[in-house]
C-alpha cells in the first residue's frame, strides 16, 4: 500500500485536502482437497478530497468525497474443489467499492460546554458481496455458504450527535443516526450451484433504518487522592434484515428485532489515574437480540445471539 495527501489553504478559512491510495493485496488459501493453492489478487487506487470552511467561534462546515474498497475474498468453511467454478458460483469473490458523498457541520457552543455534529451522506455501492443460497444438491456436498459479487446498491442518510457538560464532573451526550438502505440493480441468475438471487429493488441486509444512543459520564473527585467515576450507555437498534428468505412464501426471512441495550458502569480511579476500580453491567435488562442470522433452506433461520446480561468486576494498572 502506498499513501499520499496534500492540503491546501485556499484562504484563512477555507482549505482542501486531497489524498490517494494505492492497495495491492494478495489472498491465498490451500485446502487439502486442492492440488495447487488458490490465489486472489486485486489493486486499487482510492482518492479522497475534503473542502472545509472554518467558521467563527471554532467548529468547521465540510464537503467530502472518497472512495472505499473492501477485498474479495475465498470462502474458508467450503471445499473449493465441490465448486464447477469457484470463481462464479460462491467460492471465490471480488472487491466491493464503494463512493461516499457527505456533508456536514462540527461546532462548540457555550463556550466550549456543548459540541454538536450533524451530516448527510450519499453512497453507492458496486460489486456487491452478498451470501447466497447453495441449492440442495450442493448443500447435500456440504456448501454451506457461498458468496458473489451482485450489482449496485445506494444507502443515503444523515446522523447528528451532541454533548455537553451538565456540571464540572457530568458529561451527558445523545445521538442519532437515520439510514435508508436499498439494491438497485442487484441480480445473480442461478447457476449449477447456487440459487437466483434477485433483490433490485428490495431492503439491504444488516442495515438498520434507525440508531439512536444516550450517554451519561461521571468523574468526580471525592478527596484529593480519590475520584468516583461512573458510565451509563443506552442504545437503540431498529429491527434489522439478516438475509433473505432461501424459500421465499415458506421460510420467513432472518430478521433480528429491535432492541436497547443498556450498560453501566461505577468505580473509583486515583486522581493520577494510575489505578482505577469498578463494578459493571453489560446488558443490563438481559435484552434478547441477534447479531447474525442465516435463512438456510434446509434447516430454517439460524440466529447468533448476543450476550446475556453481565455483571463483572474490573480492576486496573498503569505503571
Amino acid at each position: 500500500s502506498a499513501f499520499a495527501q496534500l492540503t491546501y489553504d485556499l484562504s484563512d478559512q477555507l482549505s482542501l485536502m486531497a489524498s490517494g491510495r494505492y492497495i495491492h493485496e494478495t489472498n491465498k488459501a490451500h485446502q487439502p482437497t486442492l492440488t495447487a493453492p488458490v490465489n486472489l489478487k486485486e489493486q486499487k487506487f482510492l482518492p479522497a478530497a475534503t473542502l472545509t470552511y472554518k467558521l467563527d467561534g471554532g467548529g468547521n462546515v465540510y464537503l467530502r468525497y472518497a472512495r472505499g474498497f473492501k477485498a474479495g475474498g475465498i470462502v474458508p468453511v467450503t471445499n473449493l474443489a465441490v465448486f464447477p467454478n469457484p470463481r462464479t458460483q460462491g467460492g471465490i469473490f471480488g472487491g466491493e467499492t464503494i463512493d461516499t458523498f457527505e456533508a456536514g457541520v462540527k461546532a462548540p457552543l457555550a463556550g466550549n460546554k456543548v459540541n454538536v455534529s450533524a451530516a448527510v451522506f450519499y453512497n453507492a455501492y458496486k460489486d456487491v458481496h452478498v451470501a447466497a443460497h447453495a441449492n440442495a444438491t450442493y448443500q447435500a456436498q456440504g456448501v454451506t455458504i457461498a458468496v458473489v459479487n451482485a450489482g449496485t446498491t445506494r444507502t443515503y442518510g444523515a446522523e447528528a450527535s451532541i454533548t455537553a457538560r451538565v456540571a464540572e464532573s457530568l458529561t451527558v451526550g445523545a445521538s442519532v443516526a437515520y439510514l435508508n438502505a436499498m439494491y438497485k440493480d442487484f441480480f445473480v441468475p442461478a447457476n449449477v450451484v447456487i440459487d437466483e438471487i434477485a433483490l433490485s429493488g428490495t431492503r439491504m441486509i444488516n442495515a438498520p433504518e434507525w440508531q439512536l444512543s444516550f450517554n451519561a459520564d461521571l468523574d468526580q473527585p471525592i478527596s484529593d487522592s480519590l475520584s468516583l467515576t461512573g458510565n451509563v450507555v443506552a442504545a437503540h437498534t431498529s429491527e434489522v434484515l439478516w438475509q433473505a428468505s432461501g424459500l421465499p412464501g415458506v421460510l420467513d426471512d432472518s430478521t433480528g428485532n429491535a432492541f436497547w441495550l443498556v450498560n453501566a458502569r461505577m468505580g473509583i480511579k486515583a486522581s493520577d489515574d494510575k489505578w482505577a476500580l469498578s463494578v459493571f453491567a453489560n446488558n443490563l435488562f438481559n435484552a434478547a437480540y441477534s447479531t447474525f442470522g442465516n435463512s438456510a433452506s434446509g434447516y430454517g433461520n439460524l440466529y447468533n445471539w448476543g450476550d446475556p446480561r453481565v455483571f463483572g468486576v474490573e480492576a486496573s494498572f498503569k505503571f
